[in-house]
Formats: structure tokens, C-alpha cells, sequence
């Protein structure tokens, strides 16, 4: 009788096992896209700015703004927000693999300057907003190239831990960013359009587009390849700049274009 009962216990608690392990793992596949792991995406990414503004957890927005964080929105191999592939495509991205920036202590203190401090902010939603316009409005098949800009931005942005005063670096970075997406991807029409040739020679033949952003800015196309150039402090004139260093100056009436890297300047005329 005693062996009866030994034996009904063991295959008791073996059926209580297979019952846990049943239950854990049905907790393992539907933990993902439930409230508690937005919460816990949320928390290793941060889409809001700790002044309590920010999509609502969960919702389309705040997926698209993961996407944004994350570096990936607008990739042609994203699996649909609103299903479960999505949920462990963004899981493996920020738990399991290291993210392109995640592990970069430098990333998350400029996202901590950026979360607290209410204009940086805001340009950051700002930036958010622009950015999404620009890969709707790129030619297809262009998006992932507007997605590997942004991750080249995103780099030259955390350059800024290094300067003296972070927060203006930023507050400029943020603000070209904007002007250059505006400008590149017509998101605002331009305000003239001019065609130059250097040095007498048609050959050297650019066009130069002006857009009214914040800061102003030109598109100058040459052999066509586009550079965006920033206005920049000047004496006298209207002087342009690349963050290539690529210069166009309008000065007492003479157009000059130089390019201190090759120490090359031309002197260009109106076209006709």
C-alpha cells in the first residue's frame, strides 16, 4: 500500500512539472508585445523626454519613435508593427544583440542631456517628425539610404560629448539636421535657383538652390553630386559652409567657391 502511494505521489508531482513547465513557457511566448515588455523596451530606449511628454506606450507612435531611436525606421525588412515578429525583432535588437548604440556609454549621456533638457527636446521630436516626411518623400528605394544618413548624424551628434559646451553643440546639430532633411528632400520649396560657371570654363558649370530653413541653407549641385551648406557669420556677403568644409561666398558681387581640403578656389560667374 505504502509503494502505491509513493508511486501516485511521483507521478503527481511529475505531472505538476510538466503543468509548470507548460505554464512557463506559454508565460515566455506571450510575454512579448504585453504591457509589461513595452515597459521594459521602454525603459532601455526612452521615447519620452522625463518631463512627461511622449507617446503613450504601446501605441503606433510610440512603435514608430522605437523604430526612430533604434535607427531602423523606414527599413525595407521590418516586419509589420502590429504583429509578433515585430515584438521579437525589436526584442533581439535591444536585449539579446548589442544595439549599433546602445553600448556606447557616450550615446545614452547625450540622449540623457537631450531627455532633460525641454528645447533639445523638443527639437528631437522635431527631428522625429522631419525625419519620417523625408523617407516617405525619398525615391523608392532610397529609404535605406535616409536611414544610413541618419546613423552617420547620429555619430557626428555624440561627437559632441566632446565639446566644451554640449548643449550648444547639440542645439546646432539638431538644428542642421532638421534644415539639411527639409532642404535635400524638397520637404520645403526653395527660394531661387541659379546656375554658376568657374572659371570660364563650362565645364565647371554648378547649381545652387537657396532654402528659407532654420538655419538657411543651399544645395549646390556639381557633376552631380549634392552638398548641403549652412549659412554662416560673415563681415560682409553671404557665406555658405559644409561640414566638409566646401565654401560658397557671395562677395562685393564676386561668387567663390573653395575648397580648403584641396586648396582650390574658383571664382564663378552668372550663368545665362
Amino acid at each position: 500500500m505504502m509503494k502505491l502511494k509513493v508511486m501516485v505521489l511521483i507521478f503527481f508531482l511529475a505531472g505538476c512539472a510538466h503543468v509548470g513547465n507548460v505554464q512557463q513557457t506559454d508565460i515566455e511566448s506571450i510575454s512579448l508585445c504585453s504591457d509589461a515588455w513595452y515597459e521594459e523596451i521602454e525603459a532601455k530606449v526612452h521615447t519620452g523626454d522625463n518631463h512627461g511628454h511622449g507617446p503613450d506606450i504601446g501605441s503606433e507612435e510610440w512603435k514608430s519613435t522605437i523604430e526612430f531611436r533604434l535607427g531602423i525606421r523606414g527599413q525595407n525588412h521590418l516586419p509589420d508593427r502590429h504583429s509578433h515578429a515585430w515584438c521579437q525583432y525589436i526584442d533581439q535588437l535591444v536585449k539579446q544583440t548589442p544595439r549599433k548604440h546602445g553600448d556606447n556609454p557616450t550615446n545614452d549621456a547625450i540622449e540623457a542631456i537631450v531627455r532633460v533638457d525641454p528645447e533639445l527636446s523638443e527639437l528631437d521630436r522635431m527631428l522625429d517628425a522631419v525625419y519620417s516626411l523625408a523617407l516617405r518623400v525619398a525615391p523608392e528605394g532610397h529609404s535605406q539610404t535616409v536611414s544610413a544618413e541618419q546613423q552617420r548624424w547620429i555619430s557626428n551628434r555624440n561627437d559632441c560629448w566632446n565639446a566644451e559646451n554640449k548643449r550648444s553643440c547639440l542645439y546646432t546639430e539638431y538644428k542642421r539636421r532638421i534644415a539639411e532633411l527639409q532642404a535635400k528632400y524638397r520637404l520645403i520649396a526653395d527660394s531661387g535657383s541659379f546656375h554658376f560657371i568657374c572659371t570660364d570654363d563650362p565645364v565647371n558649370q554648378i547649381t545652387v538652390n537657396f532654402f528659407q530653413t532654420d538655419p538657411p541653407t543651399l544645395i549646390l549641385e556639381k557633376t552631380g553630386t549634392q552638398t548641403v551648406m549652412y549659412l554662416q557669420p560673415s563681415a560682409s556677403g553671404a557665406k555658405y559652409q559644409s561640414r566638409e568644409n566646401l565654401i560658397f561666398w557671395e562677395h562685393h558681387g564676386e561668387i567663390l567657391l573653395v575648397d580648403d581640403s584641396k586648396g582650390i578656389m574658383l571664382r564663378c560667374q552668372k550663368g545665362k
